[in-house]
């Protein structure tokens, strides 16, 4: 008899390959707090998820995320991971 599996709350997609660096298609697999993210971005613009929303004007697409603004985001996650678990965040979290 197989072994039943635990169900997992993710939800799979995949990127189109004219949408990723190397030109093949990626899939991409979220857990149910990225999945609630990308729920609570959706509908800000009529055809992309992640925006920034300027001072004036409509929401513009997200087209680097390696800014300072993501740098200093990963910052207060890492710093909120502390707080919350009281050590370090993992490396890569931005401390």
């Amino acid at each position: 008899m197989g072994r039943r599996l635990p169900e997992l709350n993710t939800s799979v997609f995949i990127i189109p390959s004219d949408n990723v660096k190397n030109g093949e298609e990626r899939l991409v697999a979220l857990n149910r707090v990225a999945r609630s993210v990308i729920d609570g971005a959706r509908g800000m613009h009529p055809v992309h998820v992640f925006v920034r929303k300027p001072k004036q004007g409509d929401p513009k697409p997200v087209t680097k995320i390696n800014n300072t603004a993501w740098k200093a985001a990963r910052e207060r996650a890492a710093d909120k991971w502390t707080e919350q678990h009281n050590e370090p965040a993992p490396a890569g979290s931005g401390k």
